[in-house]
């Protein structure tokens, strides 16, 4: 019995022993594999460390750029915040305008049709200033004819007072003959009938062109 179990116990060291080995083999194969590994990712790390070192630069000129981007941008938005007041304060003027422009133009279509109806007025004052031209002429024609028949009728006045004034002198003397004949015929004179023939046919004569006789 102590022999199967030394028995056992050797099979069992052997086993162990055998699994040792196989361990043993593996995990050196699996160490040089590791070893080349370790081998190609410290290169891979070197690498990846210049690379990280390129990435580094690279990301501090990109924040750099970045900050200065920040900088462009908060003053784009500034700019943008003073266009969007002058643009609102543009929008409200242009209302104002347009609101100003709506009135003109009413305004516009009113003056129009007082227009229209000055023209229509003109229109016809120019037809009646027509006629009363046409009646001013005619009217200075009648003037002038009458200041013609004026001027002619002046001067047969003229002539006419002048005749007067001639037959007024002759029936004055005609006057003075007769009163001093009559004063002489009164005083016991005489005359003889071819003078009172005579004298009574020059009065007569002067009563005719006096009256009309």
């Amino acid at each position: 019995m102590n022999k199967w179990i030394s028995i056992s116990i050797i099979c069992v060291l052997v086993a162990g022993l055998a699994a040792s080995l196989f361990l043993y083999f593996q995990e050196s194969s699996n160490l040089k594999a590791a070893e080349s590994e370790i081998v190609s990712l410290e290169g891979t790390v070197s690498t990846l460390e210049g690379t990280v070192s390129t990435l580094e630069t690279e990301l501090a000129a990109e924040e750099a750029e970045v900050t200065r981007l920040e900088g462009e941008l908060s003053a784009a938005e500034a700019e943008v915040t003073r266009l969007e007041g002058e643009l609102a304060a543009a929008q409200a003027e242009i209302s104002a305008l347009e609101a100003d422009l709506a009135a003109a133009e009413a305004e516009v279509t009113r003056l129009e049709g007082e227009l229209a109806d000055a023209e229509a007025e003109v229109t016809t004052l120019e037809t009646e200033l027509a006629a009363e031209e046409a009646e001013v002429l005619r009217l200075e024609g009648e003037l002038s004819a009458a200041q013609t028949e004026v001027t002619r009728l002046e001067g047969e006045l003229s002539t006419a007072q002048a005749e007067v004034n001639l037959l007024t002198d002759q029936l004055a003397a005609a006057e003075d003959t007769l009163d001093r004949i009559w004063q002489e015929v009164k005083e016991g004179g005489e005359i003889s009938y071819s003078e009172a023939i005579d004298l009574l046919n020059w009065i007569q004569d002067v009563l005719a062109e006096y009256y009309g006789y």
